[in-house]
């Protein structure tokens, strides 16, 4: 089968600290906007995933109503399961589909050299000339980037993750807990679709983070860590120096870089007075910035002693406090809007 080259638009994504996130700032418009920011606000730390997500994350594919989609499930030994993937990868480009897949980061990422590792990828466009996929995923440094890699490479890549370690012992034990592993996603941009603020949504969710209370398909709250009491679980990171703080401190950064996003159009569209709310969040952004770059700094210098540890945790208690006192700002000049 002929393909000629096909590439879907993907933008430059602010908000990328996970690949799902990255792609969805990646295809996301104006118009897509007030959706968004109507979601994405309460947050939780799964223990099972260790690191910190949106309560959105696991079903935004689902409820978000600019995209839709379809799984595919490709079976077979490999090279039944490789010629197929090729197949059905290119005819879904072509009919304006994007694919969000695992991939195992050993073959197709040129920039990890660890064991065999299936993480999240997706698949924008086909290069028919030197025949290779476009990917996006968190290759480098937990940058969401594009490479372009041998279709029958991203194949083998694919099939390769069912049998790949995803951070958990079981995962290669055929249980029907990891069968997502043999699944493509196809997610198709809804163009015609526009999307208004939901304003009840957004109040919801604001006071269950501050309440730090939230539910989950698949977890419960004595198995996961809500809302602002994740702050407390990213301080005890920090003191135990744990390996994946500098993710958590950037996801935290992102969060509050899409809440002040979030205040400034909201406060624009409903003619909300700020009591300066913005500008406190304006300087909170700023602060989980400097928080972040400031761990970074300290990790590669090798300087994580007690002192400075304890330094960056007063600073993520600060945080902490000041986004609290925002957001109860905001939660009532919604309700008295």
């Amino acid at each position: 089968m002929s393909v000629e080259s096909i590439y879907l638009p993907m933008g430059a994504p602010e908000i990328y600290g996970h690949t799902l996130y990255g792609f969805l700032f990646s295809v996301a418009r104006e118009k897509d906007m007030p959706w968004i920011y109507s979601h994405f606000i309460q947050v939780l730390y799964k223990r099972d995933w260790g690191m910190i997500v949106y309560q959105d994350h696991l079903k935004f594919l689902e409820e978000c109503p600019f995209l839709s989609g379809t799984n595919i499930r490709i079976d077979g030994d490999e090279k039944i399961s490789i010629e197929y993937f090729m197949e059905v990868a290119k005819v879904a480009l072509k009919n304006g589909y994007y694919i969000s897949l695992f991939l195992d980061w050993k073959i197709v990422n040129p920039y990890y050299g660890g064991k065999p590792f299936a993480h999240s990828a997706i698949i924008s466009g086909y290069n028919s000339e030197d025949d290779k996929f476009v990917i996006h995923d968190n290759f480098k440094d937990g940058k969401f980037i594009r490479i372009e890699a041998d279709c029958a490479m991203v194949a083998k890549a694919f099939y390769s993750s069912r049998f790949s370690s995803v951070g958990n012992e079981n995962d290669n034990n055929g249980s029907g807990e990891f069968d997502y592993l043999k699944y493509l996603t196809l997610i198709h941009y809804e163009k015609h679709v526009f999307t208004d603020f939901d304003l009840d949504s957004i109040s919801s969710q604001v006071k269950s983070y501050l309440n730090s209370s939230g539910y989950m398909f698949g977890s419960g709250p004595e198995e996961d860590i809500w809302g602002r009491h994740s702050y407390d679980n990213l301080a005890s990171q920090i003191e135990a120096k744990k390996e994946k703080v500098v993710r958590d401190l950037h996801f935290l950064y992102e969060h509050k870089f899409l809440m002040l996003q979030r205040l400034k159009a909201v406060y624009s569209k409903y003619f909300l007075k700020s009591e300066t709310v913005i500008e406190e969040f304006d300087a909170i952004c700023r602060e989980a910035k400097i928080l972040r770059n400031l761990y970074i700094k300290k990790a590669i210098l090798q300087k994580e002693r007690n002192k400075e540890l304890g330094v960056l945790k007063e600073k993520l208690m600060e945080i902490k406090k000041q986004e609290e006192n925002s957001l109860i700002k905001f939660e009532n000049a919604i309700i008295s809007r």
